[in-house]
């Protein structure tokens, strides 16, 4: 197996874009195609020797691809000298670009860029594809080219994209970006106590009319500049197709943002594209690092046992047998939906089902084909008032209705006199009763007038 996965790796070949990100080893030929080896190698990547290692490769390919090239919006992570010089930037004219100084300090690297831009109202609510238009605008690129040089930076596209994105950062958020957490950002509480219970929709509004009270953000950008902040800081707010049932605090909001951590972590900027049960998904079969994987659950962990009364106080940290009583409720929490689910989805027999099992079960030589055919009708039995309801049925209608089988029902004798499904469809109409008498009868009934064999009702 290993040599034919080999040889197939090398025989493979692909064709790499113009515009491609790929890091060639050697330079393309002319016909720009290589094999499937190579472009491992040249990706980092260790060549597959068995088909479930070729299998963890296709799905860690996959997340990759799923990422944007901007990944996670953050820009860079600049030391705090680095983040001092940036604003100094953005702050000073020292750099010869118009519109700086800024004149509002409030609005930041964002507001000056989108001042005079050409990102639209309607650009503004696809929130990726703003800050590409942003960030491929000449105002943006002088922005990055300026912040290199004073950081002494080689003029490269990216470093540059990730200059302005670090200076967008520092103006939305006054923190230094060093000491920002997962729960609060921008001085406003992801975690408070009024977000308990409440879908992230709620929360992104709430995150966003912050930034317009704290005049960091207009009443058009304020969703952009929330995105951009949710983006690098806690991205499980913008998963895509979150059911209304997961809320803020709940068990499966801890089971969500557990996920999105493992994923981000991985590949930043990866889980802006998915919804909510690929992460749910991807988040369980991504071998995440053991130590990582365990910060991150004691900081979700953490917050659930806070908003559920387990731990009483965010302002210390929790003794370990707090944590442990926390994880012990998560998970009998998880279980229990879970089974919940698996029970939801058990398939409720309905009641047309459950009648044909009884006539399968009480006539197993018939065709079940047979207790659909609607040639029976209803006698009224009544002494001297004979007659017939309207309307033709068929076994499975009469039993559907809460008619008996057994020895005892009147007419079960015609029953093994049934047409099959290919003969004729012509048939008298059969005088019966399918209701269990009340009481022998003591008298002999009146014979009814014969009726001649008819067709249908």
């Amino acid at each position: 197996m290993e040599t034919a996965l080999a040889s197939h790796l090398k025989s493979t070949m692909m064709y790499v874009c113009e515009d491609s990100s790929f890091p060639a080893l050697q330079p393309l030929p002319a016909n720009r195609l290589i094999s499937l080896e190579a472009f491992i190698l040249a990706s980092g990547m260790p060549v597959p020797k068995t088909l479930k290692a070729l299998s963890d490769l296709t799905e860690e390919l996959a997340l990759q691809a799923r990422a944007h090239p901007l990944g996670n919006l953050s820009g860079g992570q600049p030391s705090t000298q680095d983040q001092d010089s940036i604003l100094d930037v953005m702050h000073s004219n020292t750099s010869g670009l118009p519109g700086l100084p800024l004149v509002d300090s409030a609005k930041g690297a964002l507001g000056y860029l989108l001042s005079g831009s050409s990102v639209l109202e309607a650009d503004l609510k696809t929130p990726v594809k703003a800050m590409e238009k942003l960030l491929g605008s000449p105002k943006a690129q002088a922005l990055g080219q300026a912040i290199q040089t004073r950081l002494g930076i080689a003029a490269t596209e990216g470093a540059g994209h990730d200059s302005v994105m670090t200076a967008i950062h520092l103006g939305l958020d006054p923190q230094p970006l060093t000491t920002a957490t997962r729960t609060h950002v921008a001085g406003f509480d992801l975690a408070q106590s009024q977000h308990w219970g409440q879908p992230a929709s709620v929360v992104i509004e709430e995150l966003a009319r912050h930034l317009i009270e704290t005049g960091r953000a207009s009443e058009q950008t304020a969703n952009l500049a929330a995105y951009l902040l949710l983006a690098k800081t806690a991205p499980q707010y913008l998963v895509k197709d979150i059911p209304a049932r997961v809320t803020y605090a709940s068990v499966l909001w801890a089971q969500l943002a557990m996920a999105v951590a493992r994923i981000e972590a991985h590949t930043p900027g990866a889980t802006l594209g998915m919804g909510y049960a690929e992460i749910l998904l991807a988040g369980e079969q991504l071998n995440a690092d053991p130590d990582f994987s365990q910060q991150m659950a004691y900081q979700v962990l953490k917050e659930w046992g806070i908003a559920n009364g387990f731990i009483a106080s965010a302002e210390q940290a929790p003794s370990a047998s707090d944590m442990e009583r926390v994880r012990a409720a998560y998970n009998g929490h998880l279980s229990t939906l879970k089974s919940t689910s698996t029970l939801l989805q058990t398939p409720i027999p309905s009641r047309e089902s459950m009648a044909l099992a009884q006539l399968e079960a009480a006539f197993p030589e018939l065709d079940a084909s047979l207790f659909k055919l609607r040639n029976l009708q209803k006698a009224r039995l009544k002494e001297g008032r004979p007659g017939l309801y309207p309307g033709m049925r068929s076994m499975l209608d009469i039993v559907m209705e809460g008619g008996k089988l057994g020895a005892k029902t009147i007419g079960s004798p015609t029953i093994s006199a049934f047409p099959s499904a290919d003969s004729a469809t012509c048939t008298p109409p059969v005088n019966w009763g399918w209701l269990r008498r009340s009481k022998p009868r003591t008298t002999t009934p009146s014979k009814p007038t014969k009726r001649a064999a008819r067709c249908g009702p």
